[in-house]
């Protein structure tokens, strides 16, 4: 477990200081964690540099706790799509399809929020990534000189894992925004992997370190590609915790990781096993364009963009050539777009003037015309390229990416030219990137960890841990008191769901039960609405009509999952989470209990709780 961090060479920079111009001047031929014996030296003229822990930022108001927020049946449940994605046999391109129908068929129980509400939801999730002890800043020194600084967790020292490499969005630092946030909880906290999420090339952190701004997966691609050989260089002292690496890459981000597929496709000496791109920008040119046009969403992306170049202009001199400060930054969206797309390409004219470009299938790729690099960033020009598992993961109703740019046109690319390693998935709501909200929070969570899970070959993290629950602490709390709540013969089991309390011993198993003969539900009902109605659909019953019962299990008795007892918020709600999305509840006969007429009898997990 990484606690304490000892060192003689490197400076704790707290988030804040990241604004700093010298930043980009450290330069370290090698880092020692002492206490933990890691060494990360540098790899000829590149490297990896240790840079400090994240600093407290955390302004989120939705703690998630990982339930649904609806009551799937057990065709639209977590449980299942799970099982779906694990056991089909089939290319990665039917398997997306698969899935898409699944969601579609399903959509009435997943989804609760309106487009707009969805992604919303998701912009006010609530994680103190500063509290989380195993997540750290780095720095990664490329061979073409330019430096990209990222958040690492890594759960221990001793395990092998897979590595998921993030490529976030647009002016998106590796920090505690909405999707970084939301990629640590699922990947790191609910999954089995080690992750690294990197800056974006249009961030803060890379136009202080570099004084540049670039766009697309061209050359982000590349930067995931040279971070992966850094990382499992024999020189490397983490090479021995990564089993495999997966790529993952958010709306702009997600240009990147479909191009890293690219890239990966004809450099198979670098371990990279699968590929999901999230929201992604699929085609650069027609999305820019878009979202700078003079509309609703050109007007956000005007107030976005100009708050940010305000906080770099000083450090782009490439970008004063076309924006001039004057009159406080008041640029149309037009003027914004042409400056920022012009800039891009200056610096890739120069940097692949400079230095051969080196990574195929692009070596020796020289930037001489804008609307060359514009082909470069449209990833349906290499779809026939692609030979490891590659999945868009997209929302029909996102409002920023716009489909009809991106997700569609490679779906007709596709069928056009067929590539059985690519698969278009389509969820349906979540508008831009919100799956978590749209879907539901536990659905999502098996969806993502599964797409990779299901080309990783760390088969012991899916060895099923079953713990044996007795109902004897079963009780039923109601106005204050304390009954036993026994289960009657119409009684219905809708669903489960856990919560950690802060320096409590026990967990709560909380089992929601309908029973549409209830008196007690019957009488809390009004207007003409009765819970009897329910009867014949019980999975869309309101909660006014479900029972509590309470099961009280011991932290102790999860002692073999390594869970302890929890002393601080943050625990409590990570282990909740962890909780309601990790465990698998079955009645005696290790049937779900779920549309049955059983209280727990076995809870299964397929890993421990890793922290």
């Amino acid at each position: 477990m990484i606690s304490k961090i000892f060192f003689s060479t490197v400076t704790l920079f707290s988030l804040s200081a990241f604004a700093q111009e010298d930043l980009r001047q450290m330069s370290f031929d090698q880092l020692e964690i002492i206490n933990q014996g890691i060494v990360l030296p540098s790899i000829g003229d590149q490297g990896l540099t240790y840079i400090g822990r994240p600093s407290a930022n955390d302004d989120g108001s939705i703690i998630p706790t990982g339930e649904h927020f609806k009551n799937p049946d057990n065709d639209c449940s977590a449980d299942k799509i799970e099982s779906v994605i694990k056991n089909f046999e089939g290319t990665n391109n039917q398997l997306s399809r698969h899935i898409s129908k699944w969601t579609k068929l399903c959509a009435p129980q997943l989804t609760n929020y309106t487009a707009l509400g969805a992604v919303l939801r998701f912009s006010m999730i609530k994680y103190p990534i500063h509290l989380n002890t195993k997540i750290h800043y780095v720095k990664f020194k490329l061979r073409n000189g330019l430096y990209v600084q990222g958040l690492l967790g890594i759960k221990d020292l001793n395990t092998p894992r897979p590595l998921i490499i993030i490529k976030c969005g647009l002016y998106c630092d590796a920090d505690d925004s909405a999707s970084i946030k939301n990629a640590f909880m699922h990947l790191f906290d609910e999954g089995p992997f080690n992750v690294l999420v990197l800056s974006s090339s249009s961030g803060r952190h890379f136009s202080f370190d570099n004084h540049s701004v670039a766009f697309g997966g061209f050359i982000e691609g590349d930067q995931i590609i040279q971070v992966a050989e850094i990382l499992t260089s024999e020189r490397s002292s983490l090479k021995g915790l990564i089993s495999g690496i997966h790529i993952n890459g958010i709306s702009l981000g997600g240009n990147a990781a479909l191009m890293a597929s690219v890239y990966a496709s004809h450099n198979p000496h670098i371990p990279i096993k699968s590929v999901v791109a999230s929201c992604p920008v699929v085609s650069l040119k027609p999305t820019m364009n878009s979202i700078f046009k003079n509309n609703l969403r050109g007007a956000y992306f005007r107030l976005e963009t100009t708050g940010h170049i305000k906080a770099v202009y000083n450090q782009l001199p490439g970008l004063k050539k076309y924006l001039s400060k004057k009159n406080d930054f008041s640029w149309s969206q037009s003027k914004i777009f042409n400056a920022l797309s012009r800039s891009s390409f200056d610096f890739h004219k120069e940097i692949t003037r400079a230095r051969p470009w080196t990574t195929p299938p692009f070596s020796g790729v020289v930037v001489t015309d804008p609307e060359q690099l514009w082909n470069l960033n449209d990833f349906t020009n290499f779809t026939d390229q692609v030979t490891i598992p590659t999945t868009v993961l997209y929302s029909s109703d996102d409002y920023f990416v716009l489909d009809k740019f991106n997700a569609r046109p490679l779906k007709r690319k596709l069928a056009q030219s067929p590539n059985p390693n690519i698969g278009v998935l389509d969820v349906r709501r979540g508008n831009h990137c919100g799956f978590s909200m749209g879907i539901g929070w536990s659905i999502y969570s098996k969806m993502i960890n599964g797409l990779f899970m299901k080309y990783d070959d760390s088969n012991k993290y899916r060895a099923d841990n079953i713990i044996q629950v007795t109902d004897r602490s079963s009780t039923w709390r109601q106005d204050g008191g304390r009954k036993v709540r026994r289960l009657y013969r119409e009684d219905v089991v809708i669903k489960s769901s856990w919560r950690v309390d802060l320096k409590q011993k026990v967990a709560k198993l909380i089992t929601y039960v309908f029973n549409p003969f209830n008196r007690r539900a019957r009488a809390r009902d009004t207007g003409r609405s009765q819970c009897r109605q329910y009867q014949s659909q019980p999975f869309n019953v309101p909660a006014k009509c479900l029972d509590k019962i309470i099961t009280s299990i011991p932290l102790r008795s999860l002692a073999s999952l390594n869970v302890n007892q929890v002393n601080s918020k943050f625990e409590a709600n990570r282990l909740t989470r962890w909780l309601n999305t990790s465990t698998k509840i079955t009645n005696r006969n290790f049937n779900t209990i779920r549309g049955g007429n059983s209280l727990p009898q076995n809870l299964h997990f397929t890993r421990e709780y890793e922290f």
